[in-house]
C-alpha cells in the first residue's frame, strides 16, 4: 500500500519537474504524466478498507493477548495453591528417585571398576591406597574422576552413604566383598590374636615370604575356613600378582568391623525376633521403621540386651 503511494509521488515530482520540450509540444504535460498524477478514488478506498482492516486485526490480537496472560496468572497461582496441598513426593520427584539413580550408578560403578581392577577389594584399594578403610565425600569424588569414572557420582555417594555418617567403608561399596573379609579377619582374631602378621607366617610354611593361591587355599582349610579361599585370595592379591606377602594382610589390623560382624548368624533367633515384631506392630514395615531409627551399629547395641 505504502510502495503505491510514493511511486505516485515520485512520478508526480517527475512531471513538474520536465520541461516544455519534453511535454507534448504546447506547454501542457503528456497524457502518461496526466493519467499518473489523476487522484484515483477507486484505489483509495481499497486502500483505506485494508488499512482498517489491519488497524482492527493487531487490535484484536492485542485483546487476545491480554486475555491470554490473565488467564496465564490466574491459572499459575491456582497451581502453586494445588502444588502446596500435594503431597511432598509429587512436588519433587527428584527426592524420590535420588536412591534409584544411586543404586544404577552402583551397579554401573562396580561393572566399570570390575572390567578395569578385576574385583571390588582391588577398586577399593585403588580408591583408598593408604588402606585407611574409610573415604571421605571428596576424596571419593576425586578418585572416582581419577579413575575415569563419568556416572552419577553425587548419586552414588547418597546411596553408599544412607546414613549420612559422612564416610563410607567397603561394606557400603560391596557387601559381600566385605563379609568375606570380615570372615577371614574373624579367623586372625580367635586363632592368631588378631594378628595378621601371625597369620601370614602360619600361610608361609617355606618362609619365603610369599604365598600363592593354592598354598593359601591348602592351609586355609587346615583351619577349617568356611568362606570361600579362591575368593578372598583375589579379594587380598591387590596387585593381581598371583602371590601374597604381609603387607597384603596389614590392613586387616586397621580395620574396624561395626560390632555386629564379630558374631555368627543365628537363623533360630532371627524367626523368633521376626516373630516377636510381627505381633506387635502386625506389619514389616512398621517394624522396621520402628527400630530403623539409627545407624546399625547403634541399633545393634540397643537392642542387644534384649536379644
Amino acid at each position: 500500500m505504502f510502495g503505491d503511494l510514493g511511486f505516485e509521488y515520485k512520478v508526480g515530482i517527475f512531471a513538474q519537474n520536465r520541461s516544455p520540450a519534453e511535454s507534448d509540444g504546447r506547454g501542457a504535460p503528456s497524457s502518461v504524466t496526466q493519467r499518473t498524477t489523476r487522484p484515483n478514488t477507486g484505489d483509495s478506498t481499497v486502500r483505506s478498507a485494508r488499512l482498517e482492516v489491519l488497524v482492527t486485526s493487531r487490535a484484536a490480537a492485542s485483546e487476545r493477548s491480554a486475555v491470554s496472560a490473565r488467564h496465564w496468572r490466574e491459572t499459575s497461582y491456582e497451581a502453586c495453591l494445588d502444588a502446596e496441598q500435594e503431597p511432598e513426593e509429587k512436588r519433587f520427584p527428584q527426592a524420590q528417585s535420588m536412591m534409584q539413580r544411586g543404586f544404577h550408578a552402583l551397579m554401573e560403578f562396580l561393572d566399570f571398576t570390575n572390567r578395569r581392577y578385576g574385583n571390588p577389594a582391588r577398586t577399593w584399594f585403588i580408591l583408598d591406597p593408604e588402606a585407611n578403610m574409610k573415604l571421605g565425600m571428596r576424596q571419593f569424588e576425586r578418585k572416582c574422576m581419577d579413575i575415569g569414572f563419568r556416572g552419577h557420582i553425587p548419586a552414588l555417594w547418597k546411596y553408599m552413604d544412607k546414613r549420612d555418617s559422612g564416610v563410607v567403608t567397603l561394606l557400603d561399596l560391596h557387601t559381600v566383598t566385605a563379609m568375606e573379609l570380615a570372615r577371614f579377619k574373624l579367623l586372625i582374631r580367635d586363632r592368631f590374636r588378631d594378628s595378621a602378621a601371625e597369620m601370614f607366617r602360619f600361610l608361609d610354611d617355606n618362609r619365603s615370604g610369599r604365598v600363592n593361591r593354592i598354598t593359601f587355599s591348602a592351609r586355609l582349610q587346615t583351619l577349617h575356613y568356611r568362606g570361600k579361599a579362591s575368593s578372598l585370595f583375589q579379594y587380598l592379591d591387590r596387585q593381581g600378582l598371583g602371590i601374597l606377602t604381609v603387607h597384603s594382610l596389614a590392613f586387616l589390623d586397621r580395620w574396624q568391623l561395626p560390632a555386629y560382624m564379630y558374631y555368627q548368624p543365628d537363623p533360630n533367633a532371627m524367626r523368633v525376633i521376626k516373630a516377636k515384631l510381627l505381633e506387635l506392630h502386625q506389619h514389616p514395615l512398621i517394624a522396621w521403621r520402628k527400630i530403623d531409627k539409627a545407624p546399625l551399629d547403634e541399633g545393634w547395641f540397643e537392642l542387644s540386651p534384649r536379644m
